[in-house]
């Protein structure tokens, strides 16, 4: 499937959400990361993530759930779940609304604001 991934370089701005809202899957193939922000992007744009298994990934894709976590550096991996998601459109558009709606719901700044606030609230008392 090399003829399927289209690799865009860095982009900003508007052309950052035209190139993620043309995808079908995100992959962030990393061997390096803290929390990645580039994941939480791809879930507000509704996508399916296959991710290394690096620094915080997990606490933004649930393998299974919203995508698909791979051992970093697993080339085999990594094209097994490619290949899952590109063979499975239905499960990549569920996975894709629940990141969406997780997104909206966990990742927002309002959310954030929200849950400090609570924090901030309940540390107070």
């Amino acid at each position: 499937f090399p003829s399927r991934i289209v690799y865009h370089g860095p982009v900003y701005g508007a052309d950052k959400e035209r190139v993620l809202c043309g995808a079908d899957i995100f992959c962030f193939p990393s061997l390096n990361e803290a929390f990645p922000l580039t994941v939480l992007e791809a879930m507000s744009a509704g996508l399916p993530i296959v991710a290394s298994d690096v620094g915080s990934v997990r606490e933004a894709v649930e393998d299974g759930r919203s995508g698909k976590i791979v051992p970093p550096g697993n080339i085999e991996a990594l094209e097994a779940a490619l290949q899952t998601l590109i063979g499975q459109p239905d499960v990549r558009r569920e996975m894709g609304r629940y990141n969406r709606e997780r997104f909206a719901r966990e990742f927002t700044v309002e959310a954030y604001v929200e849950r400090w606030c609570a924090l901030v609230e309940r540390l107070g008392k």
